[in-house]
């Protein structure tokens, strides 16, 4: 999917950098990375550190020197209750806007990592769908199955201060013990407010054929805006080996379309 300016959807993406590249010069994996970024109007990043934000600090300096001053990034709080890890974005700040972003507060302690969410407003006239909201979620490896049936509350109270239209990025991440086909085909049938995109017989490593990343959808609207969900293979696309590819990340971005 080559994009122009032209383009009236807005692409969005979620990507798990395993190597953000050094900040201090442009290295290989730096330059892929930037290069990947590039594609998308909005993209999580996910398992952000301390340290890595301030190379999402460089890696958006070296997009604004190639394409103008058109990116921006937001880091969200801590949501990960034992390691400091938080969700970042990089995004086109000519064509969305963010607003109301938050981590989801409750008492159960039933996430692992909090789920962020935020509300995305679109900047230009040109697209069918001119809001939404975005909720990140990384589930815990123990049960992701059933965060992901928690996910409705969730969603319920994101409803009071965002919209009703709401995409949602989840990463199973199960120790390399991917959830089957079963389990999430019984999780998303049994849920009366999402549906489920891309399908999951979908590889999303870079080399074990494990699927990780999930897109739920809610909301009929954004159902009927949202599509072409697909996989970025990224060592295709650039035409790099699995050894090259692996210093960026082992995981592909997941991607879909919003007209």
């Amino acid at each position: 999917m080559d994009r122009t300016e032209s383009d009236e959807g807005l692409l969005v993406g979620s990507f798990n950098i395993q190597n953000f590249g050094r900040s201090d010069e442009k290295d290989d994996a730096s330059q892929i990375v930037s290069k990947i970024l590039a594609r998308y109007d909005f993209i999580l990043v996910k398992e952000v550190s301390h340290s890595e934000k301030f190379s999402i600090q460089w890696l958006v300096g070296f997009l604004n020197d190639q394409f103008g001053d058109v990116y921006d990034y937001r880091i969200g709080s801590t949501c990960f209750r034992y390691i400091k890890e938080k969700y970042g974005f990089v995004y086109r700040k000519d064509k969305i806007g963010l607003s109301n972003m938050s981590l989801y507060e409750e008492q159960l302690h039933r996430y692992q990592r909090q789920p962020l969410v935020v509300r995305l407003n679109r900047k230009d006239k040109r697209g069918k769908q001119k809001g939404f909201t975005f909720i990140a979620m990384h589930t815990k490896p123990q049960d992701p199955v059933k965060e992901i049936r928690d996910m409705t509350d969730v969603y319920k109270d994101s409803m009071w201060h965002c919209d009703s239209e709401c995409l949602i990025v989840c990463n199973l991440d199960t120790d390399c013990n991917p959830v089957r086909k079963s389990k999430w085909d019984d999780a998303i049938r049994k849920s009366d407010t999402f549906n489920g995109l891309p399908s999951v017989e979908d590889n999303t490593t870079v080399e074990t054929g494990h699927t990780y990343e999930r897109i739920m959808v809610a909301g009929d609207e954004l159902l009927k805006n949202a599509c072409n969900p697909r996989i970025f293979r990224f060592d295709q696309h650039f035409n790099i080996d699995s050894e090259q590819a692996k210093r960026v990340s082992d995981q592909y971005p997941i991607e879909l379309r919003i007209e």
